[in-house]
C-alpha cells in the first residue's frame, strides 16, 4: 500500500509540473459541461419567433399567452403572406394560422429545413393549437404543412453535419501530422536543402495528401454506406464539388496549425480542443437557430460551419448553397497556405541563425 500512494504521488507531481495537460483538461472540461450544455441542447427561447396569422386579437392574446410559457417570442401577421416570406427568409422558424369564418382549422408552417428544430418546435405548436381548438367557439381541425421530420431525412440530415468532420479528421491525419513527424526527425530541413524550391515543396506534399485524403473518403464514404444509407442529394457533381473544396481548406488549416504546434504532442492536445468546440459551434449536430447568440457568433468565424451548410445544402435540397460559403473555405484555404508557409521560412530562418 506504501508503494501503491508513492506511485501515485510521483505521478501526480509529475502532472503538476507539466501545466500544458493542466490547460488541456481545464479546457476540455469547458468543451464538454459548458459550451455542449450551452449549445447542444436543443432549447427554443426569446431569440427564436413563430409567427401567428390572425385578425382577432382576443385569438393572438391566447396565443402570446401559450408561447411564453416555452419562453418563445411571438410575431403577429395580418396576411399570411407576409409570415411566409418571414418564414422563408428564417426571420421566423414557425407559422400558425388560426381559424377564420371561412377556415375553421389551425394550420401549422414549418421551414423544413432542420428537422431537429421541426421537431422540437412541433411539441410546442401542437400545443397552443389545441390549446386554442379547445377554446374555439366551433369545433377545429389542425393541418401541418412542410414538417420533413422522418427517419431518413434525419439520417441525411445528421450525415451532411458528420461529412465535413470526416474530412477535418483526414487532413488532420494525412497531412498535418506528416509535416509533423519531418519536423521532429529533422528530415523537413533535409527536404529543404532540395534544389526544389521551397514553393514547389509544399505544393507537391500538400498535392500528395489531398489525393490520399480523397482515396480514403471515397473507400470511407463506400464502406460506410453499407451500413447506414443516407441520400447524397440530387446533385452529385456538386457533391463532390463540395467535398473536394472542403480538403483542400481543412489541408490548410491542419499545415498552418502543424507549422505553428510543431511537436505531435502540442498539436494533439490542440487537435483534440478543437474538433470538440467545432463539432459544437458549427451546427452539426444542434441546429444553429437554437444556439445562443455568442455561440451564432463564434460559429460563423469557423471554418466547419460553412463546411457544414454547404454540405447540408446539396445533400438535403432544403437550402441553396450560398456564395458566401463557397468564398469563406476559399479564404480559409488561402490564410491556411499562407501562414503555414510564412511560419515554415521562418523556421528555416531560425535554424540557419
Amino acid at each position: 500500500m506504501r508503494q501503491l500512494l508513492a506511485i501515485a504521488w510521483m505521478q501526480v507531481r509529475l502532472w503538476l509540473r507539466l501545466p500544458k495537460h493542466i490547460l488541456v483538461s481545464i479546457a476540455l472540461s469547458i468543451a464538454f459541461l459548458v459550451i455542449a450544455n450551452r449549445v447542444m441542447v436543443i432549447r427554443l427561447g426569446r431569440h427564436m419567433s413563430v409567427g401567428v396569422h390572425t385578425m382577432n386579437p382576443e385569438a393572438a392574446r391566447l396565443a402570446e399567452r401559450e408561447f411564453g410559457v416555452f419562453n418563445i417570442t411571438m410575431l403577429r401577421y395580418d396576411r399570411l403572406e407576409d409570415g411566409r416570406r418571414d418564414l422563408a427568409n428564417d426571420r421566423i422558424v414557425g407559422l400558425m394560422s388560426l381559424p377564420t369564418e371561412e377556415q375553421r382549422s389551425v394550420h401549422l408552417v414549418f421551414s423544413g429545413r432542420n428537422p431537429l428544430v421541426d421537431r422540437e418546435l412541433a411539441s410546442v405548436l401542437l400545443r397552443v393549437a389545441s390549446q386554442i381548438s379547445t377554446n374555439a367557439a366551433h369545433r377545429t381541425r389542425i393541418t401541418m404543412e412542410n414538417n420533413r421530420y422522418t427517419p431518413d431525412v434525419m439520417t441525411t440530415f445528421m450525415t451532411s453535419g458528420l461529412l465535413p468532420f470526416l474530412i477535418f479528421a483526414l487532413a488532420s491525419v494525412n497531412l498535418g501530422l506528416f509535416w509533423l513527424c519531418d519536423y521532429e526527425k529533422g528530415t523537413l530541413y533535409t527536404l529543404l536543402a532540395a534544389p526544389a524550391r521551397r514553393s514547389v515543396l509544399v505544393a507537391g506534399r500538400t498535392l500528395g495528401a489531398l489525393a490520399v485524403i480523397l482515396v480514403t473518403f471515397i473507400a470511407a464514404v463506400a464502406l460506410c454506406r453499407r451500413f447506414v444509407h443516407w441520400d447524397m442529394g440530387g446533385q452529385p457533381v456538386a457533391w463532390w464539388a463540395a467535398a473536394v473544396l472542403q480538403m483542400v481548406t481543412m489541408g490548410g488549416v491542419f499545415f498552418a496549425l502543424a507549422m505553428v504546434c510543431r511537436r505531435f504532442a502540442l498539436y494533439s492536445d490542440v487537435s483534440m480542443i478543437l474538433v470538440l468546440v467545432l463539432v459544437f459551434l458549427s451546427g452539426a449536430l444542434t441546429p444553429i437557430q437554437t444556439m445562443p447568440g455568442w455561440a451564432r457568433i463564434l460559429g460563423a468565424l469557423t471554418p466547419t460551419y460553412y463546411a457544414v451548410r454547404m454540405m447540408r445544402a446539396v445533400m438535403t435540397g432544403a437550402d441553396t448553397a450560398l456564395p458566401r460559403d463557397v468564398l469563406a473555405l476559399v479564404l480559409w484555404a488561402a490564410a491556411g497556405y499562407a501562414f503555414g508557409y510564412w511560419r515554415l521560412r521562418a523556421a528555416t530562418l531560425d535554424r540557419r541563425g
